[in-house]
């Protein structure tokens, strides 16, 4: 096997940019809807798990308020199993 190396100037036409294609093939329109409804589930999937969880909070927040939530100064609250503060 050899190589054929061209001596010479490179063609005038290597060095402008190619015309891509615009429109898609069946394939690669196959991709594109697998991709997007694959992202819509997971979307949707994401969504449902935060609503859940804004659900869920909502009643807590109501209950014990914005106390229950964590503090930036002074010292911690016990937990159970700790001996009280003296």
């Amino acid at each position: 096997m050899s190589t054929i190396l061209r001596s010479g100037p490179p063609d005038a036409d290597l060095d402008e940019p190619r015309e891509l294609a615009s429109n898609p093939t069946g394939s690669d329109r196959a991709f594109l809807v697998i991709s997007r409804c694959v992202a819509a589930v997971v979307l949707v999937i994401t969504g449902g798990i935060g609503v859940f969880l804004a659900m869920s909070f909502l009643p807590t927040l109501g209950h014990y308020g914005l106390a229950s939530s964590p503090r930036s100064s002074g010292s911690p609250r016990p937990m159970c199993w700790a001996s009280p503060p003296s």
